[in-house]
């Protein structure tokens, strides 16, 4: 069978936008999140699902959580390549391809606040240098003011659905590219939790933030693999605040083979 997993994203902008406007379509009547009500937990989850034994696809990041775990909560999930990997093990499930569309829409037709131009300023004075420095003509503060209104529009739906589930904590997967996210659910005092998901290193712009520098859409708590990772980079948050919790998909996966003997070998990645 091949995997159904889009590794890239479509070839064609207008196969990717219309890859997102059938998800949309296909989730008003079942992943809306004005069908949830109030739930313990709201969890953004990840896109990119691992098939299981079971048929499922799993969110190997959350699923086993709610295997054992006993709380209410609501799964958010963001298309991958326009599309979601199906059958999902997850239940609850709440997907966002259709925010951005109503953020342009609220963004040209609502009365949403427009950017002020010293915000701009910052952006406009580096295409100055680059232009003086280097010849080239790059035209980005535009775009820039553009996506700074429609993070405004973003961030208004995000307070309505967070009102409407009213969630005692929030948890993100991924916290970097959710940062409208994160920082709504602070504005609305939820508490934000990430659950690492990969590496962490210094050259990982997500997380390593050395010296004076820092980062305000941060999640409150990082909750990570093991004692290693608490101490492998500077995090923009307290060192009490990254909690080493374990990683249960992994260890679910190590029990499988706890009955084969050790043997020296060779394993090739």
């Amino acid at each position: 069978e091949p995997h159904r997993y889009p590794s890239a994203p479509p070839t064609s902008r207008w196969r990717g936008y219309f890859g997102i406007l059938r998800s949309a379509l296909a989730n008003v009547p079942t992943y809306n999140p004005w069908t949830f009500e109030e739930r313990d937990l709201l969890v953004w989850g990840h896109s990119r699902r691992k098939k299981q034994d079971d048929g499922y696809w799993w969110d190997i990041y959350t699923d086993p959580i709610y295997e054992y775990a006993d709380f209410s909560y609501v799964h958010f999930e963001q298309e991958l390549g326009g599309d979601h990997l199906q059958p999902a093990k997850t239940a609850n499930l709440f997907y966002t391809d259709e925010i951005p569309t109503y953020a342009r829409v609220l963004r040209k037709f609502g009365n949403g606040p427009t950017v002020d131009r010293r915000e701009v300023e910052p952006v406009r004075a580096l295409e100055r240098n680059i232009r003086a420095d280097f010849g080239v003509n790059l035209a980005v503060s535009d775009g820039f003011a553009r996506h700074l209104e429609i993070e405004f529009a973003i961030r208004r739906i995000y307070q309505s659905y967070l009102q409407h589930i009213d969630p005692n904590i929030a948890v993100v997967v991924v916290s970097y590219g959710k940062e409208p996210f994160v920082q709504t659910c602070k504005d609305e005092g939820i508490p934000v939790v990430e659950l690492q998901h990969g590496v962490i290193h210094e050259g990982h712009l997500g997380y390593h933030f050395p010296g004076e520098r820092t980062k305000v859409a941060f999640p409150d708590y990082l909750l990570v693999w093991g004692e290693f990772w608490k101490d492998c980079v500077e995090y923009p948050i307290p060192d009490e605040r990254v909690l080493s919790v374990g990683y249960p998909y992994l260890e679910q996966s190590v029990e499988k083979y706890d009955d084969i003997p050790a043997t020296d070998q060779i394993l090739f990645v």
